[in-house]
């Protein structure tokens, strides 16, 4: 207990001085009201409602040490990136790099100096201390707008490269904003993609990224995740959803150590359509989390949440999801399914999703299914002359294979299910 107090004092003390140093280069009044509630709300515990089920113990045994960019060359952006028809913009620890991104990226306007400013900085939908830590700590807002009317059929992709350290307990320490906003009558796809820079070197990954969807406008957003499985991952998407819109969120977490990921949604607008999906894969005694947060502060729109998390190995998956139906908000629709499935009995899933609705005349529902494989199925594709590792896992392709369908890019469809195969290969 007392080298548990040790470690919280320490870690903040070390974020501090990453703070201090930050604000010398980078003052800013937004990060400072931040960082005044990162020391007000202090470090999670187990006693907390929202970290009940996650132990931080391991990540506040380290370090935190300031990212320090080295030289990323064209030959392994391209090896670490994926090889997409997009326009393509690339990070290398939270820092737009100019060499590295595509000059022409099509109807898409990039602001790499956006000052925080920005009252959505300061209003957050949802709030805990490694959100506040992201906005405290992170040197910019790099902001991307789709112009008013603009139809763009290429994604832009965004690549995140993170680089780590080699010291032993010891992580960089990478965090970075992004505003997007979308004007009205504009479409556009955006796939950001997270990866290391090596398979060994550890680094701590905070992201928040703020979305607006005006009238009329339609995104298709996807999040994947591959970084190595010894660094940490906390990502934040809010997003704020105006008249007749329309937004698929897909949020894929193949990697790290730890993951947890948080889509908080305000539909503000009447008529609009909001779609989350989420699959997460920990193994190896890695944690991955999924956390939605979705208002419906307007009537006549829909919304569907499907949330798939497949556990091994020790791993431990966790969802926990809200839908707040609000009493302007009727003849909404909404749905929130989670499965779940354990591959061995030392896997662990907790699940919580929930409803709140304060209005009548709507259609809401959440479901949570946890279970192993059928052994039934297995027997049965057994007797039609397959082999008991195939059964196993073409049930488990099946399991997650409409979760796959929802993911509107073909292309990404087949890297996801190579990465997934990749997982699966040692199982037996």
């Amino acid at each position: 207990m007392l080298n548990s107090l040790k470690h919280n004092t320490d870690t903040l003390s070390e974020w501090h001085k990453l703070f201090t140093k930050k604000q010398k280069t980078y003052f800013s009044k937004h990060s400072y009201f931040h960082w005044k509630n990162v020391k007000s709300l202090g470090i999670p515990t187990s006693k907390n409602k929202n970290w009940k089920y996650t132990s931080l113990a391991k990540l506040f045994a380290n370090h935190f040490i300031e990212s320090i960019n080295n030289y990323i060359s064209i030959e392994k952006k391209n090896s670490l990136g994926l090889q997409l028809n997009s326009y393509t913009l690339v990070f290398i620890n939270g820092n737009f790099s100019h060499s590295l991104s595509d000059n022409n990226i099509g109807n898409w306007k990039i602001q790499t100096k956006y000052e925080k400013n920005n009252q959505l900085t300061k209003n957050l939908i949802s709030s805990d201390i490694f959100l506040h830590l992201i906005e405290s700590l992170s040197k910019k807002i790099i902001k991307i707008l789709l112009p008013k009317g603009k139809i763009e059929k290429i994604p832009l992709y965004i690549l995140h490269i993170n680089q780590g350290s080699k010291e032993k307990n010891t992580l960089t320490t990478i965090n970075c904003q992004y505003h997007i906003e979308l004007e009205t009558g504009s479409e556009g796809q955006i796939i950001e993609h997270f990866v290391s820079d090596n398979c060994f070197d550890t680094h701590f990954n905070g992201t928040k990224t703020s979305i607006i969807i005006n009238n009329n406008a339609n995104l298709n957003y996807i999040k994947l995740g591959l970084e190595n499985y010894v660094s940490y991952h906390f990502g934040y998407n809010e997003i704020y959803i105006n008249h007749d819109s329309i937004v698929n969120s897909n949020i894929i977490m193949l990697g790290a150590k730890f993951n947890r990921h948080k889509t908080s949604v305000k539909i503000n607008g009447k008529g609009s359509y909001l779609r989350i999906n989420s699959l997460l894969m920990p193994q190896k005694n890695t944690i991955n989390e999924i956390r939605t947060y979705l208002e419906h502060n307007s009537s006549n729109c829909k919304s569907k949440q499907l949330h798939k998390i497949i556990v091994h190995k020790y791993g431990k998956g966790i969802f926990n999801g809200l839908i707040k139906v609000n009493k302007y908000a009727k003849q909404t629709t909404s749905s929130m399914i989670n499965n779940n499935l354990l591959l061995d009995k030392l896997s662990k899933v907790n699940s919580k999703p929930q409803l709140k609705i304060y209005t009548d005349d709507i259609k809401c529902t959440h479901a949570s299914t946890t279970g192993y494989l059928d052994t039934e199925q297995i027997l049965y594709l057994r007797s039609r002359g397959i082999s008991y590792k195939n059964a196993k896992k073409m049930i488990i392709l099946s399991f997650f294979s409409d979760f796959i369908e929802k993911i509107h890019n073909k292309k990404l469809q087949q890297i996801t299910l190579t990465h997934i195969y990749k997982i699966l290969k040692n199982y037996k």
